[in-house]
């Protein structure tokens, strides 16, 4: 062991108190566990409160859901990344369509901007 790594665990607490949010997330796996077995948030809270965690049901719900966010975030950054998608298949080149003396031309569209920039001169 390094001294650097000697000195880094003989380090002691400072005594300052970790904040809510840290010891809530300190209990997140014990608070999921609760609430996955359908306990009511309020008693959740009610007993954080009996063990020093004093918190609103707002504050719980809050707190929740951002490590929730925090988890997932996690997850997602330290998953592999999901293989590219396959090329999609190359298009036939599109046949050309030759005419011979007997066949006619395709029928062309209707223009119906030129009906309309006539006016009125056709009568129905």
């Amino acid at each position: 062991m390094s001294d650097i790594a000697r000195a880094l665990a003989a380090l002691q607490p400072t005594g300052r108190p970790l904040s809510k949010a840290a010891r809530f997330r300190q209990q997140l796996p014990d608070i999921e566990e609760a609430l996955a077995r359908d306990i009511p948030q309020a008693d959740v809270v009610a007993t954080l409160a009996q063990h020093g965690v004093d918190m609103t049901l707002d504050e719980f719900r809050n707190a929740l859901y951002r490590a929730r966010k925090r988890k997932k975030a996690e997850e997602t950054r330290h998953a592999p990344a999901p293989p590219p998608p396959p090329a999609p298949p190359k298009a036939p080149a599109p046949a050309t369509q030759q005419t011979t003396p007997n066949q006619t031309k395709p029928a062309e569209r209707f223009d119906w901007q030129n009906l309309r920039d006539q006016g009125n001169s056709h009568e129905w």
